[in-house]
């Protein structure tokens, strides 16, 4: 399998923004501007932290959604977070996991429907 092909199934549920939007448990926006707040954190410094442009962080807090996975989980791990908590967890209401202490590796993410709108 090409590595291009692999990064495709890895990421097909976060670059789908219609699979994403439909979903109303994603928590990513709201956990970014409490763990922000919380700890006194400037984007800037986050960013950094996180190895991505401050733009990019700006966007997730006005709400868009990442779209590599790589890029989440460095952001999840400057955050001292799990990454599945930093997007499906609201952190403000559940206790925070903690984070894997190795998060390179390959990943398999499964989505299915379980209710259709008809």
């Amino acid at each position: 399998m090409k590595k291009e092909d692999s990064k495709r199934t890895v990421l097909a549920y976060l670059n789908s923004r219609s699979l994403i939007q439909g979903m109303s448990s994603i928590y990513l926006k709201k956990n970014l501007e409490w763990l922000i707040n919380e700890n006194g954190r400037s984007m800037s410094l986050l960013a950094s932290k996180a190895n991505m442009k401050k733009s990019t962080l700006h966007g997730y807090l006005n709400g868009v959604l990442p779209r590599a996975l790589p890029g989440l989980m460095e952001l999840a791990k400057a955050l001292h977070v799990a990454p599945q908590d930093l997007l499906f967890k609201d952190l403000q209401e559940e206790p925070i996991s903690s984070p894997p202490k190795n998060i390179e590796g390959r990943y398999e993410l499964v989505l299915r429907r379980i209710e259709s709108e008809e």
